[in-house]
């Protein structure tokens, strides 16, 4: 059962026990008495009834009493409610700014790996020098068959 609901069905009962304290009230005001007849078993039970009704209306003030101590700590925990969605809502900003800052970071991370494709490693620069060094050896050749012009 969640909180509001809660506290609707908690406040309906206020509403319950106030009336009934309303009636007890009014049950229990004093009455003028114009004869008095002792009845020494019929006593016992009035004292019983009486008493029975005071236990009731004990529990009924305790019951506000533990309503309106609900009331407050509903009340702090809806006061806490709103600085958590302040919070969650700044957790959310923060994600949502996080997640433009990575999608960037990942776009330069492939962009990087694209020229790190494109990049010579050793062994292509070993290749190419062993080619070139082929090269030189063949333009040599080539060179020193060829007629020397004249001065």
């Amino acid at each position: 059962m969640d909180y509001p609901q809660r506290i609707d069905e908690l406040e309906k009962q206020q509403r319950e026990m106030l009336k009934r304290l309303e009636e007890l009230e009014r049950q229990t005001e004093p009455i003028k008495i114009t004869r008095l007849e002792i009845d020494a078993g019929g006593m016992q039970d009035l004292l019983v009834q009486a008493n029975n009704r005071l236990e009731r209306i004990i529990q009924t003030q305790i019951s506000n009493t533990w309503l309106d101590s609900l009331q407050e700590n509903v009340d702090e925990i809806k006061a806490g409610m709103v600085g958590t969605r302040a919070d969650i809502s700044n957790i959310k900003a923060t994600q949502s700014d996080h997640s433009a800052f990575l999608k960037e970071h990942g776009e330069l991370l492939k962009e990087h790996g694209e020229l790190l494709k494109a990049t010579a490693t050793k062994e292509d620069i070993s290749a190419l020098k062993t080619t070139q060094d082929r090269q030189e050896a063949l333009l040599q050749e080539i060179l020193s068959r060829l007629p020397k012009q004249p001065e």
